[in-house]
C-alpha cells in the first residue's frame, strides 16, 4: 500500500484537531529545508483547500511543521474561519493574505518567497524567525502590510527580510492598526522598514533589532506620525546606513532607546530624526552610540531624558551633534558623559527640572565655533556643566534658570581666536554662579546678567581674552550675593585665588553683596578691574596675592567699606597698582576695614596712585574728589585733623598734577604757605601778633630817640573846643548914631611847649608803643595813636623808621585778609 501523501496526511490530522509534524528534530536550518524531497511536499493549492475548507470542522485549526510548500499559496480577500500555523515550512513562491479577513495566523522559522498582506483584517500575525527571500521568479517585493488590522498583536520577531522593493523598503507597515503589541525584537531587514501612520495600543517592541538597509530617503526605520499606546522600545537596536525617523511620533509610555546603535544618517546627517515627538513618559538614550545627529526640535517630554553616555560619532550640516529647539521637557535633562563631534543646541528650550552637562566632552563644534546653543532656555531646576570638556563656546544668553549654575572644573577652550568661552549675556539665574577651577580659554561674557545668590570664581583660570584684552566681561550684571574673584577663608587664611590674564570688566554692576578680589595673576599690560559705576552693598575686598601692575578702574562706583591688608613687609601699598594706575574719581564708601588698616598718610599715596605727571606731549590727570571721599571718611571717622591733612593735600596735589594756570597756581601757593587753604586760619593771628610785637619793639626804642616820633597835630587843635556863646540881641533901631567904642587890645596868648614822644603834655595824648602797635599792625583795630603821632623822617633813622611802619601796616593789612578769607571758608572753595 503506497504511502500517504502530505496533503492526505495533513487533512486526516486537521480532521482530529492535531498538529502534523513531519520533522523529527527539534531544530531545522535553512540548509535541511532545502534538502527536503517529494515526501515532505505538499501543493499551495491544496494547502489553501484545507484552510478553507467550510465542511469539515477544524477544532484547532490547520498545524503543519517541516513541510514544503510548491507554488504560490493564495489567499487574498479569502474569509479564514481558523487558525492557521505552519512552523520549519519552506515556500518556493510568495504568500499573498492581501484583503483577507482570518483569525490567527502564525508563520514561525519559515523560509518565505515573498510575503503580503495589505489591508489584512486578522486576529494576530506572528513571522518570528522567519526568513524573507526575494521570489525566485523575481518581483520583489518586500514584506507588505500597509493598511492591515490586528486585534490582537503583530510579531516580526527575529525574522530576516531580505527581500527588498525597488525602494529599498523590506518591510512596509504604513497606516498599520493593531490593538495589542508590534514586535520587530531582533529583527534583522535588508532594507528600510516603514511604520508611518501606524496606530499600536500596546508596545512597539524594537529591542535589538537590525535595520541594515535604508530607503531612497537614507531611512532605516520610518516611523513618522506613529501612535504608540505603550513604550517604544529601541533598546540595543542597531541602523547600519540611514536614519530613524520618529518625526511627530506620539507615544503614551516611554522611549527605550538605551545601548542602541544607530550609526547610518540621513543626507542631512542625522541619525535619529524625532522633531515634534510626543512622549508622555521618559525618553532614555543611554549609551546610544550614533553616527549623526539627534533631531528633537520641538519635541514634547512629560518625563525624562536621559542622553547621558551617548557617543554622537558626527554632527549634521549644521554642525550640530544635538538638535532640541523648542524642545519641553517636564521631568530634567541629562547629558552625563555625553560625547559629541558637533554643538548641542537647545534655543528656546523648556526642561521643568535639572539640566546636567557634567563630564560632557565636545571634540567638535558648529559653523560658529560654538558646543552649547541655549539661548532663551527655561530651566526650573539647576544647571550643570561640571567638568565639562568643550572645543567651543558655550551659549546660554537670555536663559532663565531658576537653580543654581556650576561650571566647577570644566575646560572651555575656543575654537576660533578671541572666540567666547562662556556667552550668558542677559541671562537669569536665581541661584548661584559657579565658575569654580574654570579653565576658560576664552573670554567670558556675562553682560546684563542677573545672579540671585553668588557668583563665585575662585580657582578659576581665565586665559584668553577677546580682541579688546578683556576677560571677563560683566557689564550691568546683578548679583544678589557676593562677586568672589577669587576667595579667602577668613578662619583659615586658605586661599583660592582667581588668574586671570585679561581685564576684567564690571562696568555698571549691582552687587547686593560683597565683591572680594583675591587674584594670583592680573593683566599687566593693560587694564586689570573696570569697575566704573559698580554699586557694591557690603564690602570691597581686595586682597590680591601679587601686585597688580594693571590698571584698576573704580569712577563712580560706591562701596560700603574698603578692606584691603597694608602690611608693609610682605604686601606693600596692599598691592594696588603704582603710579596712574588707579582711577578713583567719585568712587564713594563709607569707611576701611581689614587686619592692618593703613594709616591716613598711607591712603593719601593709595589716592596719589591716580596721578599722572604732565608732560610736554600729554597733560597731567588729577582728580580731587577721592581727597573729597577720603576726608569725609575720616571725619565720620571722629578724625578731624587727618581729615584737615588730607583737604590741605587735596589742593597742594591739585597745584602740582591741575591743569591751572600760573597766576591760580601762585595763589595756590600763597594760600599753602599762609593759611593752609584756611584750615590753619591761626597763623595769621600768630603772624599778626608777631608783626604787632615787631613794631612795638621798634616804637619802644623810637621813643627813646630824640624827635624820632613826634606829633602830628598841634596842641591846641589836640585840645576840646569851647562851646559857642548865644549871640546878644539885636540893638533898637534908632536914628541916632551910636557911638565910637575903642577895640580892646588883644594879648597874645603865651607860647605851648611841644610834646615828645617820652615827655607827654597836658592836653596832648600820650605817645603809647603797645597802643601805636595796634593801630600800625592791626587794620581792625583803632585805638588813635596814629592818628596823634608818627615817625620824623627828618630825624636820624627815622625815614627807615617810617618805612617799618609802612611795610607792618601792608603786612598787617595782607594777614588781616588772609585770616577773613580762612574764615570765611574763601580759600577752601576750588
Amino acid at each position: 500500500m503506497p504511502p500517504l501523501t502530505v496533503e492526505a496526511r495533513l487533512r486526516a490530522r486537521v480532521a482530529g484537531g492535531r498538529k502534523l509534524d513531519l520533522e523529527p528534530r527539534g531544530h531545522v536550518t535553512w540548509a535541511d529545508m532545502r534538502a527536503w524531497g517529494y515526501e515532505r511536499t505538499i501543493a499551495a493549492s491544496a494547502l489553501r483547500k484545507i484552510i478553507l475548507d467550510g465542511e469539515t470542522v477544524y477544532p484547532r485549526g490547520v498545524h503543519l511543521r517541516g513541510a514544503r510548500v510548491l507554488g504560490p499559496l493564495d489567499l487574498e480577500s479569502a474569509e479564514l474561519k481558523r487558525h492557521v500555523v505552519l512552523e520549519d515550512c519552506a515556500f518556493d513562491a510568495p504568500v499573498a493574505l492581501d484583503r483577507a479577513t482570518a483569525l490567527r495566523i502564525r508563520f514561525e522559522h519559515c523560509d518565505m518567497a515573498g510575503f503580503t498582506a495589505e489591508k489584512l483584517r486578522a486576529t494576530s500575525l506572528e513571522l518570528t524567525s522567519s526568513r524573507f527571500l526575494p521570489p525566485p521568479q523575481g518581483g520583489r517585493r518586500g514584506v507588505r502590510l500597509s493598511g492591515a488590522r490586528f486585534a490582537d498583536q503583530l510579531s516580526v520577531s527575529e525574522a530576516e527580510l531580505r527581500d527588498v522593493d525597488e525602494g529599498g523598503v523590506a518591510l512596509v507597515a504604513d497606516g498599520v492598526r493593531v490593538d495589542g503589541h508590534l514586535s520587530l525584537e531582533c529583527v534583522r531587514a535588508s532594507g528600510a522598514v516603514w511604520l508611518s501612520g501606524a496606530e499600536i495600543k500596546g508596545d512597539l517592541e524594537c529591542s535589538g533589532a537590525g535595520f541594515l538597509g535604508c530607503d531612497k530617503y537614507r531611512s532605516a526605520l520610518m516611523a513618522d506620525d506613529v501612535r504608540v499606546g505603550g513604550r517604544l522600545v529601541l533598546r540595543e537596536a542597531r541602523s547600519a546606513i540611514g536614519s530613524v525617523r520618529l518625526m511627530q511620533a506620539s507615544i503614551a509610555g516611554e522611549l527605550d532607546g538605551v545601548a542602541a546603535r544607530f550609526l547610518g544618517a540621513d543626507a542631512d546627517r542625522d541619525a535619529l530624526v524625532a522633531p515634534g515627538i510626543r512622549v508622555d513618559g521618559y525618553v532614555s538614550l543611554r549609551g546610544m552610540k550614533a553616527g549623526g545627529a539627534l533631531i528633537l526640535s520641538g519635541a514634547e517630554i512629560k518625563g525624562q531624558v536621559n542622553l547621558s553616555f551617548v557617543d554622537s560619532l558626527r554632527a549634521n550640516t549644521d554642525g550640530c551633534a544635538v538638535e532640541a529647539d523648542g524642545l519641553t521637557v517636564r521631568g530634567g535633562m541629562f547629558l552625563r558623559e555625553f560625547t559629541a563631534r558637533g554643538a548641542v543646541r537647545l534655543l528656546g528650550s523648556d526642561i521643568a527640572l535639572q539640566l546636567d552637562f557634567s563630564r560632557a566632552r565636545f571634540t567638535g563644534t558648529n559653523g560658529d565655533g560654538e558646543v552649547v546653543i541655549a539661548d532663551g532656555m527655561k530651566v526650573g531646576g539647576k544647571a550643570l556643566f561640571r567638568y565639562l570638556r568643550a572645543g567651543g563656546a558655550v551659549r546660554l544668553g537670555g536663559t532663565d534658570i531658576k537653580g543654581g549654575v556650576s561650571f566647577g572644573r570644566a575646560v572651555i577652550a575656543p575654537a576660533t581666536p578671541h572666540g567666547e568661552a562662556l556667552n550668558a549675556d542677559r541671562a537669569v539665574m536665581r541661584g548661584d554662579l559657579s565658575l569654580h577651577s574654570l579653565i576658560a580659554e576664552g573670554p567670558v561674557s556675562l553682560r546684563s546678567a542677573t545672579v540671585a545668590g553668588r557668583l563665585d570664581c575662585s580657582y578659576a583660570q581665565l586665559t584668553g581674552v577677546d580682541r579688546h584684552h578683556n576677560a571677563l566681561i560683566a557689564d550691568g550684571i546683578q548679583v544678589g550675593g557676593h562677586l568672589c574673584l577669587g576667595d579667602r577663608n577668613e578662619t583659615t587664611g586658605h586661599i583660592k585665588p582667581l588668574r586671570v590674564r585679561g581685564t576684567v570688566r564690571l562696568v555698571g554692576a549691582r552687587i547686593n553683596g560683597a565683591l572680594r578680589i583675591v587674584t594670583l595673576e592680573m593683566a599687566a599690560r593693560h587694564t586689570a578691574l573696570d569697575a566704573t559705576g559698580a554699586r557694591i552693598t557690603d564690602e570691597l575686598h581686595w586682597l590680591p596675592v601679587s601686585q597688580v601692575r594693571g590698571k584698576v578702574i573704580l569712577e563712580r562706583a560706591s562701596a560700603h567699606r574698603v578692606e584691603d591688608n597694608w602690611d608693609d613687609v610682605c604686601r606693600p601699598r596692599a598691592w594696588w597698582p603704582g603710579e596712574g594706575g588707579l582711577q578713583m574719581a567719585g568712587f564713594t564708601y563709607d569707611g576701611f576695614g581689614g587686619r592692618n588698616r593703613a594709616e591716613y598718610e598711607q591712603r593719601l599715596s593709595w589716592i596719589r596712585c591716580g596721578h599722572i605727571e604732565r608732560t610736554k606731549s600729554s597733560p597731567g590727570v588729577f582728580a580731587a574728589q577721592p581727597y573729597e571721599q577720603l576726608a569725609r571718611v575720616y571725619k565720620q571717622m571722629g578724625q578731624d585733623t587727618e581729615a584737615r591733612q588730607i583737604s590741605v593735600a587735596r589742593r597742594r596735589d591739585k597745584r602740582k598734577h591741575g591743569k591751572l594756570l600760573r597766576p591760580r597756581r601762585l595763589g595756590s601757593w600763597i594760600l599753602d604757605r599762609t593759611i593752609a587753604y584756611g584750615f590753619k586760619t591761626g597763623r595769621m593771628g600768630f603772624l599778626l601778633v608777631a608783626i604787632w610785637a615787631v613794631v612795638f619793639g621798634a616804637s619802644c626804642w623810637a621813643q627813646q630817640q630824640d624827635d624820632l616820633v613826634m606829633p602830628i597835630r598841634s596842641v591846641a587843635s589836640a585840645k576840646a573846643a569851647p562851646a559857642p556863646l548865644p549871640s546878644p540881641p539885636p540893638p533898637p533901631p534908632t536914628m541916632t548914631r551910636p557911638p565910637m567904642i575903642q577895640p580892646p587890645l588883644i594879648q597874645p596868648a603865651p607860647a605851648q611847649p611841644t610834646p615828645t614822644a617820652d615827655h607827654p603834655q597836658k592836653g596832648y595824648p600820650a605817645f603809647a608803643p603797645a597802643a601805636y602797635a595796634v593801630d600800625v599792625a592791626i587794620p581792625v583795630l583803632n585805638l588813635h595813636q596814629a592818628e596823634y603821632w608818627g615817625p620824623n623822617t627828618a630825624a636820624p633813622h627815622g625815614r627807615e623808621f617810617a618805612y617799618l611802619t609802612y611795610f607792618c601796616t601792608v603786612a598787617g593789612w595782607l594777614t588781616a585778609t588772609m585770616a577773613v578769607v580762612g574764615l570765611t571758608g574763601l580759600a577752601r572753595r576750588d
